[in-house]
């Protein structure tokens, strides 16, 4: 049984990703996350994720650095 969720890991969230037709790295995600590029929650080590946040993320992008 293949459930939707809002909320979940990283790897939870990358693998409805992936299931979704994005072709994103775990090593990304986890970067934004890191950099809070992505706002996370956390409960010890884990990160808990809003996946309509991570979709929003990759739809609007990042602003280019300036030099």
């Amino acid at each position: 049984m293949n459930q939707k969720f809002e909320s979940g890991t990283i790897r939870q969230s990358l693998h409805r990703l992936h299931e979704e037709g994005f072709c994103i790295t775990e090593g990304a995600l986890r970067t934004w996350v890191k950099n809070g590029q992505i706002p996370a929650s956390y409960c010890g080590k884990r990160a808990y994720i809003y996946y309509p946040n991570v979709i929003e993320f990759l739809k609007k992008g990042t602003q280019p650095q300036e030099k």
